[in-house]
């Protein structure tokens, strides 16, 4: 093998590195920009769609893609990320941890990428010189802050390139932003690789710079069913415009698990094509890509992402008071929330959305302050029976003016009729209510009544009771009830059901005591503890016979059946005692 430049083989490693990672080159003179660890995708989530990912970016790829992004994590997070393609590996880790400072929540965040191809011989002249191995490492470091109502970060980058026998390194910023738009809609803008050249041997590599943004819109179903759209483009120094579209569809599966299939589209390049699913239970997910290639072949992908800690206290007491504040101003209850906008000032200032309430609050509070003129508002709003808007200007008064002369008075006034008011009304929407519950009670037991469910329209009727209705009406059809299930209980032991007969007549006496279900229930009782006696002596006297012809075995259940109908019979007890002595069978346990 002839001789072989160092220098060819890291040009070709950097193109090598730069197709298969950008995935976007449409020929071989393009994308020659370095070092190609600058140009790998991490996070597989991403990868699944073709890398459209720079407006959505929420989880600790946004390191790579869009610093702005790490703002939206809620904990503190850690990704772990492998690859394997045309005897190359990658790995990527990274971290996030969100802090609370100066009232406003901030995101630390960090990564390492390394690309390493698999250890070669060096040949000259065809000597042996050693063997090489090279590596390109990216380190990075993140920081992500709310800005207005958008998201910005930066990302510092050092990268470190190691070949046979040249060493080179250099530092790259990436800058973004993030924010929403018509309420559905999320859009990003990054600036990836600004930074100056890095000397390798005698030559200068450039770093790829390129500036990307995008959309988003997602759109929820119940069942935990969502589907997320992503368009984005990309304007590289090293080549053509670029777009990306990218899809992913999550389904809930149950209360822990959730699961996501992914797919992506590239406008040019050998491998335009991407697919992925996750798997999610709690905090940690799973994720897979894969990314066809013509020329190099599919590349595979897989990451772990794991999510510990809690949301910070600070902001999660920010959002209850947000929307404990927008509550009482929707309610006209100023007085009231003056005190929670007070809290959410001291908390977090600086947030956008706690000062655009803040602004509403001071708004609506100044249009009238002026002490004669709230207090003259007050008593013409009382005059008109306006008692709770009367009452608020008053409380308004009192903080503007506490000394105001008759403000106290005027307000314990207009809070007295409102609670008046108030009171008679939820009465009034109460009786309305019991007179809609009696009415369908009374529809509802007639109708069983009619169909002869006699238990359940008693049912009904001892509801009605329960509320105090027209207690000689429901005793009426309470009693009707008890006395059709004293019939069907008489029906019952006809036919020799006497259990069913004795169930009947136990339930016309659960709305209270009933004489002729009583009367029944004794009857009932007596003539079945008679017939029982009865059959229990036939049993008896056909066991003896069966005892004194020497079967004893076919005397035991007749003895036993005996025994069953009449537990007292002491005769039939011994007999069956002294049986189970001679077969000796052991008496069963009391």
């Amino acid at each position: 093998m002839g001789r072989i430049h160092l220098r060819i083989l890291l040009a070709s490693f950097f193109l090598l590195g730069a197709r298969v990672w950008g995935g976007f080159f449409s020929d071989e003179t393009r994308a020659t920009r370095g070092p190609a660890v600058l140009k790998l995708e991490a996070g597989v989530r991403a990868l699944g769609m073709a890398g459209a990912y720079v407006p959505v970016a929420d989880d600790v790829s946004a390191v790579h893609w869009n610093p702005a992004g790490l703002n939206q994590l809620p904990q503190s997070e850690i990704q772990l990320m492998q690859g394997r393609f045309f005897e190359q590996s990658q790995q990527f880790v990274g971290f996030a941890r969100p802090v609370w400072r100066a009232g406003e929540r901030e995101t630390w965040g960090g990564g390492v990428s390394l690309l390493s191809m698999d250890r070669f011989d060096v040949l000259e002249d065809g000597q042996a010189q050693g063997s090489a191995r090279p590596q390109q490492l990216a380190a990075s470091l993140s920081y992500s802050r709310p800005l207005g109502p958008n998201l910005w970060g930066v990302t510092g980058k050092y990268v470190h390139v190691s070949t046979f026998e040249q060493v080179g390194q250099t530092g790259v910023l990436d800058l973004g932003v993030q924010g929403r738009a018509f309420n559905h809609w999320r859009w990003g803008v990054a600036l990836s690789n600004l930074g100056p050249a890095m000397n390798l041997g005698t030559e200068k590599v450039h770093p790829p710079t390129a500036v990307r943004g995008g959309g988003e819109r997602t759109w929820q179903w119940k069942g935990g069913q969502a589907v997320m759209a992503v368009a984005q483009i990309d304007f590289s120094t090293d080549d053509t415009p670029l777009g990306r579209f990218g899809a992913e569809y999550t389904r809930a599966l149950g209360a822990l698990w959730s699961a996501a299939l992914r797919s992506g589209l590239r406008t040019h390049g050998s491998n335009r094509l991407s697919i992925g699913a996750g798997l999610t239970r709690g905090n940690l997910d799973l994720n897979y890509a894969l990314t066809p290639n013509d020329d190099l072949g599919p590349a595979h992908r897989i990451d772990l992402t794991c999510r510990f800690g809690k949301p910070l206290p600070q902001e999660v007491r920010r959002t209850e008071l947000i929307r404990k504040a927008e509550w009482l101003m929707a309610e006209d209850d100023m007085g009231m929330a003056r005190p929670v906008v007070e809290e959410l000032k001291s908390l977090s200032p600086t947030n956008s959305d706690v000062r655009h309430l803040l602004n509403q609050f001071e708004q609506r509070f100044v249009e009238s302050l002026h002490p004669e003129t709230l207090f003259r508002h007050g008593q013409d709003l009382y005059a008109t029976n306006s008692y709770d808007q009367a009452a608020e200007l008053f409380r308004k008064l009192l903080l503007v003016d506490p000394a105001y002369p008759d403000a106290q008075k005027w307000l314990s006034k207009a809070e007295a009729q409102s609670l008046k008011v108030k009171t008679a009304a939820l009465q009034q929407e109460i009786d309305k209510k019991r007179e809609r519950l009696r009415e369908e009670l009374i529809r509802q037991a007639k109708s069983l009544e009619g169909k002869g469910d006699w238990l359940a329209a008693m049912e009904k009727w001892k509801r009605l009771q329960s509320m105090g209705e027209s207690p000689a009406l429901v005793q009426k059809q309470l009693d009707h009830c008890r006395h059709k299930l004293c019939d069907l209980a008489d029906a019952a032991w006809s036919a020799g059901e006497q259990e069913k007969a004795l169930d009947y007549l136990k339930l016309a006496q659960t709305a209270g005591p009933f004489p002729r279900a009583a009367a029944r229930t004794t009857e009932f009782e007596t003539q079945r503890r008679t017939r029982n006696t009865q059959e229990a002596k036939l049993f008896y006297s056909r066991g003896v016979e069966a005892y004194n012809a020497g079967e004893m075995e076919k005397a035991l259940p007749l003895f036993e059946k005996a025994l069953s109908l009449d537990p007292n019979n002491k005769t039939v007890r011994q007999a069956l005692n002294h049986l189970r002595e001679e077969l000796r069978i052991p008496a069963p346990r009391p």
